[in-house]
């Protein structure tokens, strides 16, 4: 499975992730709709509440109003100055009830109007609430998946890097055993550890020669003398206790004979015989070998293959380092015993 194309997928869902809020913008139209059509029926029965109380209003008033008319007229005043007075009373009484009423009505509708605005605001709290949570929780799925993916490539690289370390180790068994036939191998961790036949010695004569040290004309043995050269040691050492496999307590006896030559021996063999350094070198083993081919194949010239691929294979060997979890002395050593040319 391709997780390297899945995890980038993934992550740009996750950094342009967009929410289709079609759904919950149709439930929330329909809520309102219905919340709308709430309002509007209410002011509807109110206006009509008013409009029949105000008729009841002014029908009573008049039937009041003859009634009592009525009643001076039978004891002959109709003409008076009472009648007038009633008159008077009854049309102010008129004017205070439907005024009563108007006031009723206008509460009501006020009261309708604040129970609209708090039940929209209610529902659109709502809508953005059950959004933010739908959105949350699709982040999160996504997050998920992402980790999941990102382990899974990881436990894919490691895998890649143990069988390549595991063909080079075997590749350069082979060579040795082609010069000695005394090769022991035993299982350490995991991974094979190799005891060469040759002696510590010629191990640490070999190093010497791969970092251009030989024995000058005034020396009697060859001297490392500087902090380059003790750097340059330090790297050999580390890259044939890697590639190699080699057996710890061999390369501790290589390390002594080599610190009688002036190296410092400022090596930490748990970290240049563990598996997170040959882990980060199969990494970029692996790596460089795929974008070597696949510059080829492009059509670029060995040359130039080959210093791209170097470069890319620098870099997912990085990123692959980060996955691992390593304390920053481990980060540390590693970085200072890389013998990969910048």
């Amino acid at each position: 499975m391709d997780y390297k194309k899945l995890i980038e997928e993934t992550t740009n869902k996750l950094n342009d992730y967009s929410f289709d809020d079609e759904l919950y913008s149709g439930i929330y139209a329909k809520a309102k709709e219905r919340l709308d059509s709430a309002y509007v029926e209410g002011i509807r029965a109110v206006n009509d509440t008013y409009k029949a109380e105000r008729r009841k209003a002014i029908g009573d008033n008049a039937l009041e109003t003859k009634s009592l008319q009525q009643e001076l007229a039978s004891k002959g005043l109709a003409l008076s100055g009472e009648s007038a007075m009633l008159s008077l009373n009854q049309s102010m009484a008129l004017r205070n009830t439907v005024a009563d009423i108007a006031r009723a009505a206008i509460q009501s509708k006020h009261e309708l109007v604040s129970g609209y605005n708090k039940n929209l605001t209610e529902l659109e709290k709502e809508q953005a609430d059950r959004k933010i949570d739908v959105i949350t929780k699709d982040k999160e799925a996504l997050g998920d998946r992402l980790a999941h993916l990102e382990k899974l490539q990881a436990d894919k690289e490691k895998w890649q890097a143990d069988y390549a370390l595991e063909l080079l180790k075997e590749e350069n068994r082979v060579n040795e055993a082609a010069l000695s036939k005394d090769n022991t191998e035993d299982i350490n961790g995991g991974f094979p550890v190799f005891k060469p036949g040759t002696t510590p010695s010629q191990m640490a004569d070999k190093i010497m020669a791969s970092c251009g040290l030989v024995k000058k004309k005034y020396e009697d043995e060859v001297v490392i003398y500087s902090a380059f050269a003790n750097d340059k040691i330090r790297k050999a050492v580390v890259q044939e206790a890697c590639i190699m496999g080699l057996d710890p307590e061999y390369l501790k006896n290589v390390i002594y004979v080599l610190m009688g030559h002036g190296f410092d021996g400022d090596i930490d063999l748990d970290i240049a015989c563990g598996k997170p350094l040959k882990w980060i070198y199969g990494a970029y083993d692996t790596a460089y070998d795929e974008e070597y081919h696949r510059l080829l194949e492009k059509g670029f010239t060995q040359n130039d293959a080959g210093q791209d691929a170097k470069r890319y294979a620098k870099k997912k060997m990085y990123e692959f380092m980060d996955t691992l979890n390593l304390s920053d002395y481990e980060k540390e050593k590693i970085n200072d015993y890389l013998w990969i040319d910048p």
